[in-house]
């Protein structure tokens, strides 16, 4: 969540940015933990989040960086959600399940 985070405050084009973190529990049976970064940055690249989703990269499909492949990659590991939507800038909402049930 951190480099989502991070990523928000650094690729602002303000001097000030907008960054809304908004935490709550989905209310699912399976009580999961919602997190919702919310930005007012132009939309991150659909390039960007198709390599990471993808899980690999090629030549001609890339990021800009390393940091959101291994962000998603970790929450892939714990079996969360993660979804890319734009609504006057980005936001990123992520799904942890709630391990304690196990």
């Amino acid at each position: 969540m951190a480099t989502f985070l991070e990523n928000a405050v650094m690729h602002s084009e303000a001097h000030a940015p907008t960054v809304h973190v908004h935490i709550f529990d989905t209310g699912l049976v399976n009580r999961q933990l919602g997190i919702e970064i919310r930005d007012t940055n132009p939309q991150i690249p659909a390039m960007e989040i198709e390599a990471m989703q993808s899980g690999g990269e090629t030549p001609l499909q890339h990021g800009q960086g390393i940091g959101f492949w291994i962000a998603y990659w970790c929450l892939s590991m714990l079996n969360a959600e993660v979804d890319f939507d734009y609504e006057d800038g980005n936001i990123i909402t992520m799904r942890i399940p709630n391990r304690s049930d196990d």
